[in-house]
């Protein structure tokens, strides 16, 4: 598990997402992202952990994949620090197209969250989970978080030492 105790703010975030402040911002009017508060409207800057940028990333993704906002919101929600662990040897991967409803669910969920070491592992995981589609949306979570994780310190990078004692 990857250790982050870096607080990102929302300039950085949205950098590293490639997403309008303003776009973010409605996102989290909306609450179509599960992030932890303070949420919109308290008076507080909102503070960011990686895992939290990761998901901003995966759903601006998701998105100008055409998926909805909502759908990706709930699909990121189940993205864990374990998914963007760079050490680890499985790599994640979200997948979203036509489900078959699971047996005795009240619904089909929107897509599903795999780990998978081949291409053979997604592949069966999409003739379980998407029966008979022709078209779904892949997403490498592992590489949006390499992505992000290289975001954000090139940009911490260009940013000025602090002076001693300076906070």
């Amino acid at each position: 598990m990857i250790e982050d105790a870096t607080p990102y703010d929302t300039a950085e975030v949205c950098r590293a997402a490639g997403l309008a402040p303003k776009t973010l911002d409605s996102w989290l009017l909306r609450r179509a992202l599960p992030l932890l508060p303070p949420g919109p409207g308290t008076g507080r800057s909102r503070r960011y952990s990686l895992l939290d940028v990761t998901r901003v990333c995966a759903a601006a993704e998701l998105v100008r994949q055409g998926i909805s906002i909502g759908i990706a919101g709930r699909m990121v929600g189940e993205i864990n620090g374990s998914a963007i662990d760079p050490a680890t040897e499985r790599r994640t991967v979200l997948i979203v197209g036509p489900p078959k409803p699971p047996v005795g669910a009240e619904g089909p969920r929107p897509g599903i969250i795999c780990t998978y070491r081949t291409w053979e592992d997604i592949e069966l995981m999409v003739r379980l989970h998407f029966v008979g589609a022709t078209t779904f949306t892949l997403v490498d979570i592992t590489a949006i978080g390499a992505r992000t994780r290289a975001a954000l310190e090139d940009h911490s990078a260009d940013m000025p030492a602090l002076p001693a004692g300076a906070a």
